[in-house]
């Protein structure tokens, strides 16, 4: 389970925070490769296969970099099974690619040597007619370098639509990524993955132009998008039985740009409520940071059991609740109090900065038990108790 719940996150946060800039290749050393101690060698004689451009109906052409290593690649996917080879530009020598794909984005595929060897392994994330990226993995060694693979000719340059774009102010838990592809005068491709916690949404069609507009209509379910493009953000309108495509609480709206959104916080997530307090959990939480970062979703008001006069809330990721939750006491004065689920090492980590607390408040402790009964345990949750203020 904890395995499942660290994969959606992973999905969740690839959304947000990949870039959505077209990765640039750049000069590796000749006597390096990318497989370590399985990397064709750099004295290969053979011929460079030629690159070719655009995409025809059977072969998606791509190039782009596998760690700092330039490469070239060329893959069939059809009925969710993925074949093909690649090249490292300063080798030549072709790798023979077979693996999967689910609902043609995430994709999953190994590499072979002459000899039949698997050498590597490519995970990621296929974003159809622009880009591939993720992890490559050397079958020997477990080293793992990450992977930008760009179609060729994947968004032409007189394109105004195509390109990748991301949803603007929605945060890490309510992300949205937009895919246009294959634009003509007159219409264009789209897939659209949208998020609300680990609840999801997906459409996968065809849009017709009408100047800066652009309109998607399901007939079977009535829903429709409405596209507009203008300064350089495409807002999308829906309409119609659009619930049909996408979970509870998951919305398809918004404006949506080809720039890079900024980093989260908990200031931009709505958690705490200015900078002074952001830079007060960072330094009491450290490293842990993150944690309660990944749990910045819902909030909810609860009571202060301590009658400290705090102001408590309680959050929590949709679809994910007992995992990805945490609560924090803004005592009176300044100070804070807050604790959250680290899954991973199945532990409690309570914090504080109120030189006074030497121990986990009541709130704190009856939040710890809903957790434990949330998930159904049987042995209390290790609480680790940390008060900044004393360091």
């Amino acid at each position: 389970m904890r395995k499942l719940i660290a994969l959606i996150l992973v999905i969740i946060l690839a959304l947000t925070s990949a870039s959505c800039q077209v990765g640039t290749s750049t000069d590796a050393d000749e006597s390096a490769g990318a497989s370590g101690s399985v990397s064709p060698s750099p004295e290969t004689t053979e011929s460079t296969p030629q690159e070719s451009t655009g995409v025809d109906h059977n072969v998606i052409m791509l190039k782009g970099t596998i760690g700092d290593l330039p490469v070239h690649m060329s893959l069939v996917i059809a009925d969710g099974v993925v074949t093909g080879s690649y090249y490292y530009d300063k080798v030549g020598k072709e790798l023979k690619l077979e693996g999967s794909t689910e609902a043609e984005r995430m994709i999953s595929f190994s590499e072979y040597d002459e000899n039949g060897e698997r050498t590597g392994s490519f995970d990621g994330w296929y974003t159809r007619g622009i880009r591939i990226t993720g992890n490559w993995t050397n079958a020997k060694t477990g080293d793992v370098l990450e992977f930008n693979l760009n179609v060729i000719g994947g968004v032409p340059a007189n394109a105004i639509w195509a390109g990748e774009w991301r949803r603007t102010h929605a945060g890490r838990f309510e992300s949205a990524k937009l895919a246009i592809f294959s634009e003509t005068s007159g219409s264009f491709r789209f897939q659209l993955d949208v998020f609300s916690g680990a609840h999801t949404g997906f459409i996968d069609g065809e849009a017709t132009i009408d100047g800066k507009t652009a309109l998607f209509k399901a007939d079977e379910t009535k829903a429709e998008l409405k596209f507009s493009l203008n300064n350089g953000l495409i807002e999308i309108v829906s309409g119609g039985d659009i619930g049909y495509f996408g979970g509870m609480g998951v919305v398809f709206d918004g404006e949506y740009t080809q720039k890079a959104l900024p980093e989260d916080t908990l200031l931009t997530q709505g958690y705490v409520s200015g900078a002074a307090e952001d830079q007060a959990f960072r330094e009491m939480t450290g490293e842990d940071y993150v944690l309660f970062l990944n749990t910045a979703h819902l909030g909810y008001e609860e009571e202060d059991l301590d009658g400290f006069g705090a102001k408590v809330w309680r959050w929590r990721v949709r679809g994910l609740s007992g995992y990805n939750e945490s609560i924090v006491m803004f005592l009176p004065d300044g100070a804070l109090c807050t604790a959250v689920l680290d899954p991973e090492n199945e532990v409690i980590k309570a914090y504080t900065n109120a030189g006074d607390i030497k121990n986990p408040p009541a709130t704190i402790l009856a939040w710890v038990a809903d957790i434990q009964e949330a998930l159904g345990l049987t042995a209390d949750l290790p609480v680790k108790f940390h008060n900044a203020e004393k360091n």
